[in-house]
Parts: structure tokens; sequence; C-alpha cells
């Protein structure tokens, strides 16, 4: 996937990033895939369910085959047959639910002194 080979990957290995992890000050949160609408799955293949579900799966391997720390939340059951402004953009009270457990996650994390480690 190019997220993983063009994004992920040289992120997890920029030094500053790898110097955060290091001091102990670094919380990274995977955002998963959230389901779009079947009605756009001609025109959107690659967003379709069965693309959706293995990108996630390839990345949840990605982020725990090396020993990295990385949470993940995984909106694909939230959001399948969610409210949808166009079939894949959710409406206001999706988004402020997502955004509220994405800082009570952070906010557990900070807590309990859990902070992203990479290997």
């Amino acid at each position: 996937f190019k997220v993983m080979k063009g994004f992920l990957n040289h992120v997890l290995q920029h030094a500053a990033i790898r110097e955060c992890a290091r001091l102990n000050k670094l919380i990274i949160v995977w955002s998963s895939y959230t389901a779009q609408s079947p009605s756009l799955d001609d025109q959107f293949p690659s967003q379709s369910m069965s693309s959706g579900l293995l990108f996630n799966d390839a990345m949840r391997k990605r982020l725990n085959t090396k020993g990295d720390t990385i949470p993940i939340l995984d909106w694909v059951n939230f959001t399948t047959g969610a409210q949808s402004i166009d079939g894949f953009h959710f409406s206001t009270n999706i988004n402020y639910f997502k955004a509220q457990h994405l800082v009570a996650l952070v906010k557990l994390m900070l807590a309990e002194n859990k902070t992203t480690q990479l290997y």
C-alpha cells in the first residue's frame, strides 16, 4: 500500500520521531479506514469495504509486527451504515464522536504513561 511505503515507513524512521520515542514523549494513534457507502464501490473500488478491510489488516500487521506500540482505532463497525452526506463523509455527530474517542484514548495513554515505542 502507498500509505505504508510512501508515508508511514518514512515517518516512523524520521530522526525526530525516533528521538521523541526514545525520550518517551511520543504518542501515535492510527485511525483506520472508515466504511464508504456501497453505492460508491463502482466509482471508488479502492475504498470499498473489502479493500478497506484488507488495508486495515495490512496496517494492523505492519504496526504490530516490529514490536511497535501503536494503538489502532478501528472505525469500520461504527461507520458501516452510518449517516453520510455524500457516501463517504459523515455527519457532524459521527465526526464529533470519533474526535471525542481519540482525545479520550490519548488522555488515557498520557495518564498511564503509555507512550509509543518504536523498534
